[in-house]
């Protein structure tokens, strides 16, 4: 069985392996992430750890790692890295402060590792322990061949007599495994528990806390963790210390658990997220923890998704990858510290074209001033985009890139924003005609100081919109993604006005008003 599909048996989150695209594997840390190209060679970003290049220095592109082409699988924790070769060698950099790296009793003085060292002389490592948001002084478990589990605390040790371990997943306080007969088990103090007495557990993904898994009729359940931002998706703040059922559908495909929150896509090709939204690392386009799953955008071309400790990478069915959440290591690989809210792809050539300083809008006069700063730019050209919900844009002018290693300056005034929340964003489109797309800047930009409130945002039954404008009657009116209205009616004008949607199906829905003046367009939610 081919490794992919084995991954997919079990973990969904740290480690990912992509097929027909650029990238082989991809594993997210806590500030770095490592990656293995087609070609076989080793790529890392990000930073407050060796990257492997010989360095301390933070990246935020993509840089290759040594020479090598044979590279197989990778794995990164808060400050350490590992990694297996084709020939079945146990490579290792990074942190070694606890002397997680495995390297034996005479590497104890030393603190780094600046580039890839080999474990020991054994040549059948076979599967890497998933480690996305493990705490620094847990040890590393590695599987071999033969199905034997190992610890690289100090120097390798194995740890079991077993020889049916299939994987192994570190959260900040535990470590998870399963067999390849299905069942799941916990290390309690070097002793080994299994959790219940299912066999039919699909898929394992554990997060800083708590822990997400599929069983094999593709239902979804969540376990441990304080369940505070409702990272366990049941719609409530409670813990759980047993596996619970979440919701009552049976199309999960893939699992992702990370830093109080979590992420899942449907057979259907649709992606859903949960939990801590704080910064809106969901992906939403929009702030406040979600208790339930929510659908992240109208596209049904998502196939598998990995988790960091606060950052997303996903896959699309046509080989594209994606990223958005924390990004202030540059760990995303995407030319810039910013912060990342919504889906942008990165693109399959490791080395970005563009390295952006800054991209800012400003309000002037009527319109909004659109600015940008490149540190070094070797693209053809840009297309500065705008959309009205985060989700369809439309191209306002592209400008020719001065392809200057010394970077340049651009600005762009739009004289016709839309009322409401306007999004921009640059595509920027290389030589050869791959593009790759920035961060996302909003800004409310509101005719006549119209404001309007929408309330509750995600909401279950009845959207109470507050605004203040000034006609006597309101139009009222509600879409779906494609445009579709599925909703629209006039209403008196009052402080507060009442609209039913207990009938929309859960999603995402554009809410449009309007009067004898101004139309605000705004972005809901339906649980």
């Amino acid at each position: 069985m081919k490794q992919t599909l084995l991954l997919f048996l079990f973990i969904a989150n740290g480690l990912l392996n992509i097929q027909a695209q650029c990238w082989k594997a991809i594993a997210a840390g806590y500030s770095h992430t490592l990656a293995i190209k087609n070609d076989g060679t080793l790529w890392a970003t990000g930073g407050i750890t060796a990257l492997g290049d010989g360095t301390t220095n933070s990246q935020t592109h993509f840089i290759q790692i040594g020479t090598d082409n044979n590279w197989e699988s990778v794995s990164a924790s808060v400050k350490s890295s590992y990694a297996i070769k084709t020939d079945g060698t146990l490579w290792v950099w990074g942190d070694n402060m606890y002397s997680q790296l495995g390297l034996g009793h005479e590497s104890v003085t030393q603190s780094t590792y600046l580039t890839p060292t080999q474990v020991g002389n054994s040549t059948d490592w076979k599967t890497l322990c998933d480690q996305n948001a493990v705490a620094p002084g847990i040890s590393t478990l590695v599987i071999k061949n033969n199905g034997t589990l190992w610890s690289l605390m100090v120097e390798p040790d194995q740890i079991s007599e077993e020889t049916n371990w299939e994987r192994a997943a570190n959260s900040f306080t535990q470590q998870y495994l399963i067999k390849n007969n299905g069942t799941l088990w916990v290390i309690n103090s070097s002793s080994f528990t299994q959790i219940g007495t299912d066999s039919d557990w699909l898929q394992f993904s554990a997060g800083e806390e708590h822990c997400l898994a599929l069983k094999t009729d593709g239902t979804l359940w969540g376990a441990f963790g304080s369940n505070n931002s409702g990272e366990l998706g049941d719609g409530t703040i409670i813990p759980h210390s047993a596996f619970i059922k979440i919701g009552t559908y049976n199309n999960w495909k893939t699992i992702a658990a990370g830093r109080q929150n979590s992420f899942a896509t449907k057979t259907d090709g649709t992606l859903w997220a949960w939990g801590r939204n704080d910064d809106g690392q969901l992906g939403l386009g929009f702030t406040g923890n979600q208790l339930f799953p929510v659908r992240v955008d109208n596209m049904n071309d998502w196939d598998s998704l990995i988790e960091g400790s606060a950052n997303v990478f996903a896959l699309k069915t046509d080989g594209r990858l994606f990223a958005w959440g924390t990004n202030n290591f540059g760990q995303l690989g995407l030319g810039s510290n910013d912060n990342i809210a919504l889906p942008v792809n990165i693109p399959c050539n490791s080395v970005v074209p563009v390295i952006y300083s800054s991209f800012n809008t400003l309000k002037k006069n009527n319109g909004v001033l659109i600015t940008w700063k490149t540190e070094m730019e070797q693209n053809k050209e840009y297309e500065l985009q705008q959309s009205k919900d985060g989700i369809f844009f439309n191209t306002l002018v592209t400008i020719k890139s001065n392809t200057s290693n010394a970077g340049s300056s651009y600005q762009y005034l739009d004289q016709s924003p839309s009322v409401g929340l306007n999004y921009y964003r640059i595509k920027s489109i290389d030589q050869d005609g791959h593009f790759f797309y920035s961060v996302i800047r909003i800004i409310n930009f509101d005719y006549n100081d119209v404001v309007v409130n929408i309330l509750p945002n995600p909401v279950k039954d009845a959207l109470i919109i507050k605004s203040n404008f000034t006609g006597k009657k309101l139009v009222v009116s509600v879409s779906d993604v494609t445009g579709k209205k599925i909703i629209q009616q006039s209403i008196i004008n009052n402080p507060a006005v009442e609209i039913p949607v207990r009938k929309l199906k859960a999603g995402i829905y554009i809410l449009t008003i309007s009067d004898n003046k101004n139309t605000v367009t705004k972005k809901i939610v339906k649980e």
